[in-house]
């Protein structure tokens, strides 16, 4: 910074008051028992992560069924065209909800991390510690008016000053 704070233009918050804010959020958190929260949210994550399995098997099925009715076609046959096409979406398709897979179970991972770090406090936080921070929040945003945490599980808290 060249010209000094006169020109910086950037939020700033105090950082014994960001602290304790901070704190704040961690017990307000923990009395919410988000280790409870984060058990049903679990639950549905597997329960949903389950399904997309689920649909894929099914592109797959349909995907064989497809390349079964494929070898009845020459090859420059409009319907073997429109049956390659169709597995080249049914494909990309699947390819999608694998993805979407790997997400849930990133996410349902998150879940059980942040309801074992909640687990394993005995009672509130009393103190500012980094390493709660870095193990709880993916990142805190700093407003003019509020300021918001957002956990790694995707929850948001918002304080507003």
């Amino acid at each position: 910074m060249q010209d000094g704070t006169e020109t910086c233009h950037c939020r700033t918050i105090n950082e014994e008051m960001l602290q304790r804010i901070t704190v704040n959020v961690i017990n307000r958190a923990h009395r919410m028992s988000m280790d409870a929260v984060g058990r049903v949210a679990e639950c549905v994550d597997e329960a949903l992560n389950e399904s997309l399995l689920e649909q894929a098997a099914a592109i797959d099925e349909k995907i064989k069924t497809l390349q079964i009715e494929l070898i009845g076609y020459r090859a420059d046959s409009p319907d073997a065209d429109r049956i390659g096409t169709e597995i080249l979406t049914l494909r990309d398709e699947k390819e999608n909800i694998l993805s979407q897979s790997t997400l849930q179970a990133q996410r349902t991972n998150e879940i059980r991390e942040l309801a074992s770090f909640f687990e394993g406090l005995s009672g509130p936080v009393i103190t500012f510690d980094e390493s709660y921070v870095r193990r709880l929040f993916s990142r805190i945003t700093i407003f003019d008016e509020k300021v918001v945490f957002s956990f790694k599980d995707g929850k948001e808290v918002t304080i507003k000053e």
